[in-house]
C-alpha cells in the first residue's frame, strides 16, 4: 500500500513539473504534412491523418512489421490501420527510412493500401501485423508468422527480403492460417519443423547470426485463443528450425518449482507481447512481462516478471519474481537503482538496448485491447551489473506502447511510431512521426 501511495503521488508531482527539464528528450523530425495536432475528437484526428498525407510517407498504422539494419535505415512493412479510402485493413507496402535525410522511400508494394484477404499472393507476403522480425549479418530482412486484419487468422509463413535482389522470397511456411506447430525431435534441425501460425512474439538475433523465437498467440476460428512458452532457434543458413526448449502444450503457468530461480526445472510461462533484449557482452537473451499465465492455475493478465536465457548453459534464469499477474508498478527509490523497483504489469512496450548495453523500457498496456493503455510518464532501466530498476521521468513525449527504437550509423537513437492516447478522452491511435532521441 505504501508503495502504492509513492507511485500515485509521484504520478501527481510529474503531471504537475511543467516546467521541469526531463532525463530526456525528443525532437520532432517528421515532415510537418503529417505532424498530427492534438484533438479532442478522435474521428477528426482520424480523418486529417488521411486528408495530410502525402505518397511518399506511409500512413499510420498499429503493429507494423520493423527492422533496423546494420547501416542505420529503419525498414517498416505492413501493419493494421485504415488507408487513404478510409477502408480498414492491413497494409502489403514496405518502406525504408533515411534518418540523415529525413526521407521515406517506397521499396515494395502499393503505398497506403489495405487488404483484408487472408489469402498468400504468390510474389510478396500477405499485408499483416505483428510479425517476428530479424536482420541476417548480409542485411536481409526476415519476417515470420504475424496476423491479418482478423484476430483469429494467425500466419505460419516465413519471408525473406533480399537486398541484392530487392524482391520478396518466401522460405518456408503453408500459406495457411492457424497451423499447429511440429516439434520434429528437441534441439534438432529438420526440414518440417517449426512454431507453427503465431503471432505477438518475442524475439532476438545473437552473435552468431541464430533467429531466436519465445512464445505468442495462436488460435483458431472456434475463437480458442493458444498461447505458447516455447522457445525456437532458426538458422538462416541451413533455413531450419529448431525447438530449444518449453512446453508443447500451450497455455503453461509459470514452472516455478521450490523457489529455484534457475536450471532445467523452470521456465517462463505462456505469454505474448513481451518485451525482450539481447546481452551481446555475455550472449544471453532477456525476457520481461507479455500477457499470459501466472504460477497458480486461474491467474492470467499482465505479467511482470523478468528473465534471463543462458544460450551456454541452456537454462532459464528468473532475475524478478513478483507473484501473480496485474501488479501495479513499485517504486521504492525515485532516480536511482533500487532491488524494489519493478515496472509492473505491461505488454507491448517501447524497448530498446542503450549505448552502455542498458536495458530500457516505457509504455506499454495491460490488456488484450491495447485501446485500454496503460501509462506512465517514466523511463524505465535495467543495469545488468547492478541487477536493479532505476526510473526517471523518461522521454517528453507521449508514445506510450509499441514504437521502435532504432540508432543509425552516428549512434544517435530515433522512436519510430507506436500508438499514442489522447489525456483527455483516454483513447489511443497510431502515429507515423520519427523522434530524435537525445540524452
Amino acid at each position: 500500500m505504501r508503495n502504492k501511495l509513492l507511485y500515485l503521488l509521484i504520478l501527481l508531482l510529474i503531471s504537475q513539473w511543467t516546467t521541469a527539464r526531463p532525463r530526456h528528450t525528443a525532437v520532432h523530425i517528421d515532415r510537418e504534412a503529417n505532424n498530427l495536432k492534438e484533438s479532442s475528437n478522435s474521428a477528426a484526428r482520424k480523418i486529417r491523418r488521411i486528408n495530410s498525407t502525402v505518397q511518399d510517407t506511409p500512413l499510420p498504422r498499429t503493429n507494423p512489421v520493423t527492422w533496423a539494419d546494420p547501416e542505420g535505415f529503419l525498414w517498416v512493412f505492413g501493419g493494421i490501420g485504415n488507408d487513404e479510402n478510409n477502408k480498414f485493413g492491413c497494409f502489403g507496402d514496405l518502406w525504408k527510412y533515411y534518418p540523415m535525410a529525413d526521407k521515406w522511400e517506397l521499396i515494395k508494394g502499393e503505398p497506403n493500401k489495405v487488404t483484408s484477404d487472408a489469402k498468400k499472393p504468390s510474389a510478396a507476403p500477405v499485408g499483416r501485423r505483428d510479425s517476428a522480425s530479424w536482420v541476417d549479418q548480409n542485411g536481409n530482412l526476415w519476417m515470420f508468422g504475424g496476423r491479418t486484419a482478423g484476430d483469429l487468422f494467425h500466419l505460419d509463413d516465413m519471408w525473406i527480403f533480399e537486398l541484392s535482389g530487392n524482391k520478396w522470397v518466401q522460405v518456408t511456411g503453408s500459406g495457411e492460417t492457424n497451423v499447429k506447430p511440429d516439434y520434429g525431435t528437441s534441439k534438432q534441425y529438420s526440414k518440417t519443423s517449426s512454431p507453427g501460425s503465431r503471432s505477438n512474439c518475442a524475439t532476438w538475433t545473437d552473435n552468431d547470426g541464430n533467429f531466436w523465437l519465445f512464445g505468442g498467440v495462436s488460435g483458431s476460428e472456434n475463437t480458442v485463443i493458444e498461447i505458447y512458452n516455447d522457445l525456437w532457434m532458426f538458422n538462416s543458413e541451413k533455413r531450419q528450425w529448431r525447438k530449444m526448449g518449453g512446453s508443447e502444450t500451450t497455455n503453461q503457468l509459470n514452472g516455478i518449482k521450490n523457489e529455484l530461480d534457475s536450471g532445467d526445472e523452470i521456465f517462463p510461462s505462456s505469454r505474448h507481447g513481451a518485451s525482450a533484449w539481447y546481452d551481446q557482452k555475455n550472449n544471453e537473451l532477456w525476457l520481461y512481462g507479455g500477457l499470459g499465465f501466472g504460477e497458480t492455475k486461474g491467474q492470467t493478465g499482465a505479467l511482470s516478471d523478468l528473465w534471463k536465457f543462458e544460450i551456454e548453459s541452456g537454462k532459464w534464469i528468473l532475475k524478478n519474481r513478483p507473484s501473480g499477474v496485474n501488479k501495479e508498478p513499485v517504486v521504492s527509490s525515485w532516480a536511482s537503482f533500487s532491488k524494489e523497483n519493478n515496472p509492473g504489469k505491461r505488454n507491448g512496450t517501447t524497448h530498446w538496448v542503450d549505448g552502455k548495453g542498458n536495458i530500457l523500457l516505457m509504455g506499454g498496456h495491460y490488456t488484450f485491447s491495447q485501446e485500454e493503455t496503460f501509462i506512465d510518464s517514466f523511463l524505465w532501466k535495467y543495469d545488468l551489473e547492478k541487477e536493479m530498476w532505476n526510473v526517471s521521468t523518461g522521454l517528453d513525449t507521449d508514445f506510450t506502447s509499441n514504437g521502435t527504437v532504432f540508432k543509425d550509423q552516428q549512434g544517435t537513437f530515433y522512436l519510430f511510431g507506436g500508438k499514442r492516447i489522447d489525456p483527455q478522452t483516454k483513447e489511443s491511435y497510431p502515429v507515423n512521426s520519427v523522434k530524435k532521441l537525445k540524452d
